[in-house]
């Protein structure tokens, strides 16, 4: 029989209006689930979903994967369409949204549904784990090395506002 699985997200302690924060969903055990619908509310006031992306757990075979934002709550709906496939991933989505409001991120209680592959309902816990977060970059930008140069390493960082390939070149002068 299957136990209760978990799905978690990774949620910022702090935002700042203004300011685009992700959150990545995921399933403890992939391989268990069938389908799953899961509809989370927030506060408008607080949040605008800017994107839902499906996750890596999608990308099995005869898989489904569905989003709608509503202007309370978003919905992410998947379902595994062959019952000989498996999950084998377990980011379910990533969720991109942008600070209405400063200060702590609050976050009602999910409704969760999800199946296993006799179509019964399995048992969920949610979890949500604060932590600390930047805030996605707005441009792309390096910044100031540090220590300093003539140290024998020092750091480089830099500001990618999407995922980008880079390379930085050091020349001996």
């Amino acid at each position: 029989a299957v136990e209760g699985i978990t799905i978690s997200a990774g949620l910022p302690e702090e935002i700042r209006t203004g300011e685009l924060y992700t959150s990545t969903i995921r399933v403890d055990d992939p391989s268990q689930v069938r389908g799953l619908s899961m509809t989370f509310p927030y506060d408008n006031n607080q949040l605008e979903v800017v994107s839902i992306e499906a996750g890596d757990m999608f990308d099995a075979d005869n898989s489904f994967t569905f989003n709608n934002v509503g202007e309370s709550s978003f919905v992410i709906d998947g379902v595994m369409l062959n019952a000989m496939n498996r999950f084998s991933n377990s980011t379910v989505a990533t969720v991109t949204y942008r600070a209405q409001s400063n200060g702590s991120l609050e976050m009602a209680d999910p409704v969760l549904d999800v199946r296993d592959f006799t179509n019964s309902q399995m048992s969920v816990e949610f979890s949500a784990a604060y932590m600390p977060t930047t805030a996605i970059p707005q441009a792309f930008q390096m910044a100031q090395n540090y220590p300093n140069p003539f140290n024998p390493t020092t750091t480089i960082n830099l500001s990618l506002p999407v995922a980008s390939d880079w390379h930085v070149n050091v020349y001996n002068v």
